[in-house]
């Protein structure tokens, strides 16, 4: 985040637009040949469309209009550390999406690609169907995020406002977590998947950690100063919290289990779905295995085996779905695709 003032500052210098432009080629973001529309380049308040390989040369500011990085396009910071910040904006990922720091103060964001990232600072709506890894992840006050994909943290995770980690959502922290508002509000972290944490947990005082059947694996030691409630299984190696002063619900489980996502790469061949977002044919890397297709509220509606690595779905209504498929070391592989 040590762009954010210059961001800030930066966002004087544009002038509102109101066109509507296209990648061409590869090329830079404030590159002239970049886009369909001639010697121009985007400004704040224009809608933009990535079809290519796109190069950010410097940091860019959105206050309002949209960004969107369509399934072949791909916005780069190339490695030398540039960020996004949306506030006002909004930026939608269909493909891949790699820079230094993410900040959405206020707008909407949505991920249904691949995200690479420094660090990501929420606080307003944020919906990820897709992959995102970070290396450190802050949802501040009035963030209200939504999982519905798979979330890899390799540092630290806070959550300040409300998290809510669907049934199919997946998220790993590489050290420590904690659900705790040090601001004016109360934390509440919804738990409906799994959530693995390789280090320290906390809930802190006052603050909510809840769920309907979802699964938390916690490595090192965990606290609960606040509430935790619905109806969970919690391991920790002591199949309890190391520290308690708040209070458990009576529909929350303790066990030791470790982590099911701390599966060796190795173990599992890799799975790819592709196109994505797909209209009547689902095709998939690994050929003749057994599928099961989930809706948003978790109702099965299609399942069987794939024919040449290919499932119909033609008869699916418009919307995102979960995958699932038995992989050849009996751990179930999960994906979510969007169907047209």
């Amino acid at each position: 985040m040590k762009n954010l003032l210059l961001l800030i500052s930066l966002i004087g210098t544009y002038t509102f637009g109101q066109t509507t432009m296209t990648s061409v080629q590869d090329g830079n973001f404030f590159g002239i040949g970049t886009w369909d529309c001639g010697i121009c380049v985007p400004q704040d308040g224009d809608t933009v469309f990535i079809n290519h390989t796109i190069t950010m040369n410097t940091g860019i500011p959105y206050t309002a209009g949209s960004i969107t990085i369509n399934t072949t396009g791909t916005l780069t910071d190339g490695g030398v550390d540039k960020d996004i910040y949306i506030n006002g904006g909004q930026l939608i990922n269909w493909g891949t999406l790699e820079c230094d720091g993410f900040m959405l103060d206020s707008g909407f964001f949505k991920n249904i690609g691949t995200m690479t990232l420094d660090s990501l600072w929420i606080q307003d709506s944020t919906r990820n169907t897709g992959t995102i890894i970070v290396y450190d992840f802050l949802n501040d006050q009035d963030g209200k995020f939504y999982n519905e994909g798979e979330i890899t943290v390799t540092n630290n995770f806070n959550n300040q406002e409300l998290f809510e980690n669907y049934l199919w959502g997946t998220m790993s922290v590489g050290n420590d977590a904690s659900n705790c508002n040090i601001q004016s509000s109360m934390a509440e972290f919804k738990n409906n998947g799994i959530l693995c944490v390789a280090g320290d947990f906390t809930n802190c005082n006052g603050d909510t950690l809840g769920g309907i059947n979802g699964t938390i694996y916690i490595a090192g030691s965990s606290s609960n100063l606040g509430h935790v409630e619905g109806l969970m299984t919690i391991n920790t190696p002591t199949s309890g919290f190391s520290l308690n002063t708040g209070t458990i619900g009576t529909g929350i489980s303790f066990g030791n289990a470790t982590c099911i996502l701390a599966v060796e790469e190795s173990a599992i061949e890799p799975l790819f779905i592709y196109p994505n977002p797909a209209q009547n044919i689902l095709n998939l890397s690994s050929k003749n295995v057994n599928y099961t297709i989930v809706d948003f509220s978790g109702r099965t509606v299609l399942s069987g085996n794939t024919v040449n690595g290919q499932i119909e779905i033609e008869s699916l209504n418009p919307g995102t779905y979960l995958i699932l498929i038995n992989g050849s070391e009996l751990e179930t592989i999960k994906q979510t695709f969007v169907k047209l």
